[in-house]
Parts: C-alpha cells; sequence; structure tokens
C-alpha cells in the first residue's frame, strides 16, 4: 500500500506499508523512499514502526500533508486486545522529512461504526484549514466515507458522512480531491 506521495524540501516521498522483517502481515511498519525526478528512488528505510500502545499491532495506510513547513504523517494505529481491533488515527511530524516523532491518537471510532474504521487522507480544505476522508463500517455492516475538518491538522471534528454503500460491508482507502472544478472521491469497497 502506498501512502503519501508529496513533494517535500527538494524531494518527492513515497511511504509505504512494510514488514522489515517477514513476508507477512506480522509487523506493518511504514518504509519510504525519496526521489527528486519521480523515476530515480532511494529507500530510506523505516519511517513510522508499531512501537506505541496506540499502534502496537500494526502502523496502516493514511496520507502525507506539509503544515507550516513541516511533514504530517496522518495514518491507523492498530491493536488488538483481546481478539478485538481497535483503530485509532495517529499523526507523526517531521521538521527534516527524515526524523519522525509520532503525536499518538488524534481521532479515535465514533459511535455508529465498527473498528473497521482507516486510512485518513488529509488535504487543505478550500475554505482554509483541513479535511479528512476515513473509510469505514457502520455498525449496520456496510460501507461508508466519513469526513472531519480541522483548522489546525492536530484537532479533528467529525463533520458529515461524504458516501455510504448498500452493497459493501467496508470502504477502505479514500481519496478527496478537485479535477478541473469537480470534486471527486476515490474508494476502494471490500466484500467480506
Amino acid at each position: 500500500d502506498p501512502n503519501g506521495l508529496i513533494w517535500y524540501k527538494g524531494n518527492y516521498y513515497v511511504f509505504f506499508q512494510w514488514n522489515r522483517f517477514a513476508k507477512d502481515h506480522s509487523s506493518k511498519a511504514w518504509g519510504f523512499a525519496t526521489s527528486s525526478d519521480l523515476v530515480h528512488w532511494q529507500f530510506q528505510g523505516s519511517a513510522l514502526l508499531p512501537d506505541q500502545p496506540y499502534d502496537a499491532q500494526g502502523v496502516y495506510s493514511g496520507s502525507a500533508i506539509e503544515i507550516d513547513g513541516k511533514l504530517h504523517l496522518y495514518y491507523t494505529g492498530n491493536v488488538k486486545q483481546d481478539g478485538h481491533r481497535i483503530s485509532r488515527q495517529c499523526m507523526a511530524v517531521s521538521a527534516d522529512g527524515f526524523h519522525f516523532q509520532k503525536q499518538g491518537s488524534v481521532f479515535t471510532t465514533p459511535s455508529g461504526y465498527t473498528e473497521h474504521f482507516r486510512d485518513p487522507k488529509v488535504i487543505a480544505a478550500p475554505e482554509g484549514g483541513y479535511q479528512m476522508v476515513i473509510g469505514a463500517q457502520q455498525s449496520s455492516g456496510l460501507g461508508a466515507v466519513l469526513l472531519l475538518v480541522s483548522p489546525d491538522g492536530r484537532q479533528w471534528l467529525r463533520c458529515c458522512v461524504v458516501g455510504t454503500s448498500q452493497l459493501y460491508q467496508m470502504i477502505e482507502c479514500p481519496d478527496l480531491f478537485t479535477l478541473d472544478g469537480a470534486t471527486v472521491l476515490l474508494y476502494c469497497p471490500q466484500r467480506r
């Protein structure tokens, strides 16, 4: 899962889920690579490891954005306790693009949704501040995409549901952007 393609301080960055220990899902982290031309890439190693109580069983998909000159990574922290998943939307910040300081959880799963709540995509809002779309599963067992808003990229408030599914049980990896004046929502539908 590539995450957070961004231009930052003279280089393109791409982050991706990986397990540096094995070819399985036992230790999901984020690796990253940089490029000056989008053709030649240099692997940089680990950006985020599953090393905190809020992401101990995995650093899952998310996005990257520059805010106030710093690189902000948003991701889903995954925790499994007694056979149950707990998802938290988390943030890490870097001033140099290579050393990331985790800031913890910025948003937890709201009521009305299962813990299949993930993959934060953050963009600058046209009217100022920031927007985050999240892929989700409603308590009814059907997929949805939620929109959150923030004035500063740190404090997030639930805004509205921007899409629901009557066919799919989960929607993940949403992306929201403007193309030729139209707002586009891309997502990946999932069936059980």
